[in-house]
């Protein structure tokens, strides 16, 4: 279950690369994808997510952080799915500068690395 803490790090690395690169379209695209039909169904992706990183914490060397990572993911997918998507859209998160946006991304590029560090 290592690998799957450095897939988690590997896909917050590409996820902040992207954060960083172009931030108005990936904006652009979670607002495409949270205007979709079954949108509350995207809520339980961070719920499986957290589970497996709770479950996967004791192959790391810093057991306390992934799980700590593991609830917080865990809590995005109950906030995604106990929240009404048209309130989702309307939040204030949606409407950052660009610059805080890559901002986000470099503490997410350093999360991400840390994972994978821990991991291995």
């Amino acid at each position: 279950m290592g690998w799957f803490i450095v897939l988690i790090g590997a896909l917050l690395m590409l996820k902040a690369a992207a954060l960083i690169l172009v931030p108005r379209k990936l904006l652009h695209l979670v607002q495409k994808v949270l205007s979709g039909k079954h949108a509350k169904r995207l809520g339980w992706i961070p719920v499986g997510i957290g589970v497996l990183l709770c479950i996967s914490a004791k192959f790391s060397y810093a057991v306390l952080a992934v799980i700590l990572l593991g609830l917080l993911y865990v809590a995005k997918g109950a906030h995604i799915l106990v929240t009404p998507i048209d309130k989702i859209r309307k939040h204030k998160c949606f409407s950052l500068s660009d610059k805080l946006y890559r901002l986000i991304g470099i503490v997410t590029l350093i999360v991400g690395m840390f994972l994978i560090n821990i991991a291995m």
